[in-house]
């Protein structure tokens, strides 16, 4: 379909061939050349052709008559109920074990403080930040908060690094150099 293949004065080309329209020209075109498909571009004519075509013959479209509609919905029912009794067996043993974890969870847990991270974080200390974590790892977040500000510490940075000393993950100061403590 190329723009300049056919030229026609009217409808038809010298030649007898009808000449393509180029509106058609450059749909396909465009087509081609966004997705370098030819299937795609082939399939976007034939339809606009194929609606031009609809629209040409729609005021023929003139039949009234009366009509049944039945709606159907296609649904998928157990015929045997092995499966359904599996599943539903399997989802009470994980129900099961998920009340008997949450259980024993609940029964042995002393101190629970769930969302405050100050908990977790006064578990990496050691050092010099040993002593100052031990002080907030009972103390609420809206406490740690008051504490950091009452106490001159908003300003202070600190790092997470490896204590070969002890042997586990350190909170450390960080310096405005770069060293740490």
């Amino acid at each position: 379909m190329c723009t300049f293949c056919l030229e026609a004065t009217g409808s038809e080309a010298s030649d007898g061939a009808i000449a393509i329209h180029r509106a058609h020209t450059a749909l396909f075109q465009d087509i081609l050349t966004t997705t370098n498909n030819i299937a795609l571009a082939m399939q976007a004519v034939f339809t606009v052709i194929i609606q031009m075509a609809f629209y040409d013959f729609l005021s023929e479209f003139d039949a009234k008559t009366d009509v049944s509609v039945t709606h159907n919905i296609s649904v998928l029912i157990p015929v045997y109920w092995s499966g359904f009794t599996t599943v539903i067996a399997m989802l009470s043993v994980h129900l099961l074990m998920v009340l008997i974890i949450l259980a024993m969870f609940l029964k042995s847990t002393r101190l629970l403080m769930l969302g405050n991270a100050w908990q977790a974080v006064a578990q990496a200390s050691c050092g010099e930040t040993e002593r100052l974590l031990k002080q907030v790892s009972t103390l609420s977040e809206k406490e740690v908060r008051s504490m950091i500000r009452t106490e001159g510490y908003s300003d202070v940075k600190v790092g997470l690094s490896w204590s070969v000393e002890h042997d586990q993950a350190c909170i450390v100061r960080r310096y405005p150099g770069g060293g740490s403590t």
